[in-house]
């Protein structure tokens, strides 16, 4: 008859302890959610990228942005230059900017709790960079030495140089200034040649005549 009396009054306490376990459990549920309403939410970095007109477009731009204790982030700017970064958790972050053409230099970024973002140049922490931040770029990428002008009296002056000159002078020059065996002029050169070697013979048949 015990056993009997003790479970009839647990069947009837069974509902009541159901329906409290299901007000209870009603009531906690509304206190997470509140709770996780509650948690700070990421900061917002917000930036334009300023661009020549005759340079690469943000289409062939891409930003790097490296999460202080985080996983890094990319991500790419708007057709005016313009990007956003969501959900950015407070701390001091890198932003690079990866394009061919320009160079762009590291911005460092100090995130606040309270939401302030504070954006300096990574080699100059001193400059302040506008927010939103506002990076131009710093030069343009050259990728080879550029070659100097041609410059031909610095090609003369070069032993090849020199040396096709002197080939051009032999080839040109010298043949010119040749003279032709059958011209009036190379006769009476050789005429003059041999007046000068005949003189000195007829000079020491005199000097041997007075003698005798």
């Amino acid at each position: 008859m015990a056993m009997c009396r003790v479970a009839s009054a647990i069947l009837l306490l069974l509902p009541l302890l159901l329906s409290t376990y299901k007000l209870a459990y009603a009531a906690n549920i509304p206190r997470k959610v509140h709770a996780a309403a509650a948690q700070p939410k990421g900061i917002t970095v917000e930036g334009k990228l300023v661009f020549p007109p005759d340079g690469p477009t943000p289409a062939k731009m891409k930003l790097l942005l490296a999460v202080d204790g985080g996983q890094p982030r990319a991500g790419f700017p708007k057709a005016d230059g313009t990007f956003v970064f969501h959900d950015v958790p407070p701390g001091t972050h890198l932003l690079d900017v990866s394009v061919i053409g320009l160079v762009y230099p590291q911005i460092r970024i100090e995130a606040a709790p309270s939401g302030q973002v504070i954006g300096t140049y990574a080699e100059d922490p001193l400059r302040v960079v506008a927010y939103p931040l506002t990076i131009m770029p710093t030069m343009r990428a050259q990728y080879f030495d550029e070659q100097p002008p041609f410059n031909l009296m610095s090609l003369l002056k070069s032993p090849y140089g020199l040396m096709a000159a002197f080939m051009l002078f032999g080839i040109f020059v010298l043949p010119k200034m040749k003279m032709d065996p059958e011209s009036e002029e190379y006769k009476e050169l050789m005429s003059g040649l041999s007046g000068n070697k005949a003189r000195p013979a007829l000079r020491a048949s005199g000097s041997g005549n007075r003698r005798d």
